[in-house]
């Protein structure tokens, strides 16, 4: 079939006027009852509800309670203890180059030492 000898049906069950489904019908097409050629727009929280004009969005308890949580979002405990790993390896690391710091300066007092009393 041609999209240019198509149209977009949508469906909703007349009592409820949620959507219940989307097709195409080859042109010309008589709209039926329970049908709509207006598509909703962008953004909204599904169930779309039919509203005889346009599409109205579920509300966020509608939505919440046909799209349960799967509990709380973050870090998952494998991702939380390497996380905790990282930082610790980093705070090694960081005192690593504190003491090589630390025995660089050392070196150079113990040279200045020898070389201002004779190597002695």
């Amino acid at each position: 079939m041609d999209n240019n000898n198509q149209v977009v049906i949508y469906s909703f069950d007349q009592s409820s006027r949620v959507l219940t489904g989307v097709r195409y019908e080859e042109k010309p097409y008589e709209v039926k009852p329970g049908e709509t050629l207006v598509a909703p727009k962008d953004g909204l929280r599904p169930p779309y509800r039919w509203n005889g004009t346009d599409w109205d969005q579920a509300s966020v308890e509608e939505f919440n309670a046909q799209h349960p949580s799967n509990g709380p979002v973050g870090p998952s405990t494998k991702d939380q203890a390497l996380n905790s790993l990282g930082l610790q390896i980093s705070q090694v690391m960081k005192q690593q180059a504190n003491l090589t710091q630390a025995m660089a300066a050392l070196g150079r007092l113990v040279a200045q030492k020898n070389s201002t009393n004779g190597g002695n």
